[in-house]
């Protein structure tokens, strides 16, 4: 016999199977009910072999909610004992909360920002999911891109937001260690703004994740630095001299690396004399 036989819905009196007992589960949403409440239910008979006898996939839930589950057994001439409740389970969020966001680099008119790629994982088989009939909400859960939003920064509430800017998965800019990196353009220099950034799945939308908790400056127009001299060079280092800037505003210098026509390298910082 396979793994999974086959699949009966439980939930409704007219959807009882023929057999004269049978198994039905309750779920309980903690803090809200005292009540039971009996969603559909599949129940999927296990192998012989299996320490449990059924799995059961109840629908109709919230996402991002915390359930409990109950089990009784049902016949003809009604309803048994009631288990003890399961141990409290939260279902997945709509869509993944945005993790590890990092400030790369401020400059007068954009901020480059960069976050952890999500990467699904499931614990079921394909063959399975599809036999649980789980395969459309598992697809549902699927990252369909991310939403980056700026508001030039305010101590109420209330933030003006811009309209967000949408980027699908297939056109993200990943770097070697798998982060999306995102640029933020259209800014105005020396102005405080508040970035957020947040996923999209088929099932809805995440949270806004907040890249500071502290305002986040665009840079000063001021005259670049005269170009660097070359100092001293090894196999492995250049060293590089150049002048600074007779401007009371800067604070510090960022220095880069260009190989070839490549992307520039994360800056290194120089903090000006004071």
């Amino acid at each position: 016999r396979s793994a999974i036989a086959s699949t009966a819905h439980i939930g409704a009196e007219d959807s009882r199977p023929e057999s004269d007992d049978f198994v039905q589960v309750a779920a309980l949403v903690t803090g809200a009910s005292t009540r039971p409440t009996w969603p559909e239910v599949i129940m999927q008979p296990l192998d012989e072999a299996s320490t449990l006898n059924y799995v059961a996939v109840v629908e109709g839930l919230q996402p991002n909610q915390i359930y409990t589950c109950t089990v009784c057994a049902m016949s003809r001439a009604g309803q048994g004992c009631t288990s003890m409740p399961s141990a409290a389970f939260r279902t997945l969020r709509a869509a993944p909360q945005v993790e590890n966001v990092h400030l790369d680099e401020v400059q007068h008119d954009q901020v480059h920002i960069s976050w952890e790629h999500f990467q699904p994982q499931t614990a079921l088989p394909h063959a399975v999911s599809e036999q649980l009939g789980l395969t459309a909400s598992l697809e549902e859960l699927e990252l369909r891109g991310y939403s980056v939003r700026c508001a030039a920064w305010s101590n109420w509430t209330w933030l003006p937001w811009r309209e967000p800017k949408y980027e699908e998965v297939e056109t993200l800019s990943l770097s070697e260690a798998g982060c999306v990196q995102f640029a933020i353009a259209d800014l105005d220099p020396e102005r405080p703004y508040a970035l957020e950034v947040r996923a999209h799945t088929c099932a809805g939308t995440g949270e806004w994740r907040r890249v500071s908790a502290q305002p986040i400056f665009t840079a000063i127009v001021a005259p670049h630095p005269l170009a660097p001299e070359l100092v001293y060079a090894t196999s492995h280092s250049l060293t590089f001299s150049f002048a600074g800037i007779e401007d009371d505003r800067v604070a510090a210098y960022e220095v880069r690396r260009y190989e070839g026509w490549g992307r520039a390298s994360k800056p290194n910082r120089l903090d000006a004399p004071s």
